[in-house]
């Protein structure tokens, strides 16, 4: 009750597919050079938004990529949405257990964690398990995305 059904109904979709949403146009992404996290060194990539790009533009993701296998191990972000004035990194997502689909490398399971002062903290307990992805090159029924009539549209507020 009270959340946006806008900013959730795309959230693990939005997570799991990261690495290919940041060759939008809008997304600027810079290095941040290398980082250490609960012990272990990580690269690290800074990502911003252009103003005007996407729900909240002011959103800022920090990309911990394994140094030798150049996997994306963890996210931290911050949230704007619902608080504009709120743009500290404060959540981090670890990804895990990696599989080849179509050649591409896709994580089987996210964990929630806190981030605070470049570490995390303890588990949120939010742990989302993926499973039988598949790559399409047509989509098979256009009718799937067509608003249905007498669904109620919400409207974004910026």
């Amino acid at each position: 009750p009270g959340e946006s059904a806008v900013f959730y109904y795309n959230l693990d979709f939005y997570f799991i597919g990261i690495p290919f949403l940041l060759k939008d146009p809008g997304v600027k992404a810079t290095y941040a050079g290398k980082a250490t996290v609960n012990g272990q060194q990580y690269e690290s990539l800074k990502i911003t938004f252009v103003p005007g790009v996407g729900f909240t533009p002011e959103d800022v993701y920090y990309l911990y990529i394994d140094p030798e296998t150049y996997i994306l191990k963890i996210l931290t972000y911050s949230v704007a949405y619902f608080n504009r004035e709120n743009v500290s990194v404060n959540s981090a997502k670890l990804y895990m257990d990696y599989i080849s689909v179509n050649g591409l490398l896709m994580p089987t399971m996210m964990e929630n964690f806190e981030w605070k002062d470049g570490d995390m903290g303890k588990s949120k307990n939010y742990v989302r398990h993926f499973s039988d992805f598949r790559f399409l090159k047509e989509i098979p029924d256009e009718t799937l995305f067509q608003v249905p009539e007498g669904a109620v549209i919400e409207e974004l507020t910026q």
